[in-house]
């Protein structure tokens, strides 16, 4: 599921009709965003964070593992540190190859510039993932379902609470990842239009 970002870019170099119709900045910047940063992070915290702690409590092991001689605190972030690493692997790769894929279009290259790029869409990413991770983490260890109150709250609270911002958008995940990306040069030079 990771990988199929991927394709899109692809489509559009191939299956344009005139050559370099799109912008790669713009392509990779909205894949970026909207598929890994607020739908695949989400997701893979859903169904991997949630475990850290759900998976022992359910299965009935929690006793044998707190009476390890270990802190309790260390557990827990020992785990939830495996599940920051093999996330950002899975999502790191796949934004990686969506960065490559959208240089076969106009305005990308693997120069300085769209390194920087690539390098604060992924920090903006592992940082979704540890937000999101969290979150899965304490509704894993609270809640008999969930993924299911995960799905709620990720994906219809924060889409319903975007809606009407300035209001409770401030209580949203997404607000606070998305402000972490750089802005795009059509939003760029949108502003400096309503400025003059």
């Amino acid at each position: 599921i990771a990988l199929l970002p991927v394709i899109i870019p692809l489509a559009l170099a191939f299956l344009s009709t005139a050559q370099f119709a799109e912008s790669g900045f713009d392509v990779f910047a909205k894949m970026a965003k909207e598929a890994h940063i607020n739908v695949l992070a989400p997701l893979l915290a859903l169904f991997f964070a949630t475990m850290i702690i759900g998976e022992d409590v359910e299965s009935r092991t929690i006793p044998l593992m707190l009476t390890r001689p270990m802190p309790r605190s260390a557990w827990v972030l020992g785990r939830f540190t495996a599940y920051l690493a093999v996330t950002s692997v899975i999502l790191g790769t796949s934004l990686f190859l969506t960065f490559s894929a959208c240089t076969a279009l106009a305005e990308l290259s693997f120069d300085r510039e769209g390194l920087w790029r690539l390098a604060t869409h992924e920090f903006a990413m592992v940082m979704a993932l540890m937000a999101n991770g969290a979150l899965a983490l304490l509704l894993g260890a609270l809640t008999r379902r969930p993924i299911i109150i995960g799905v709620v709250l990720l994906y219809g609270w924060q889409r319903l609470a975007l809606v009407v911002p300035g209001i409770v958008d401030f209580l949203t995940i997404m607000k606070y990842t998305n402000e972490l990306l750089p802005t795009t040069a059509t939003a760029t030079s949108a502003k400096a239009q309503e400025v003059l």
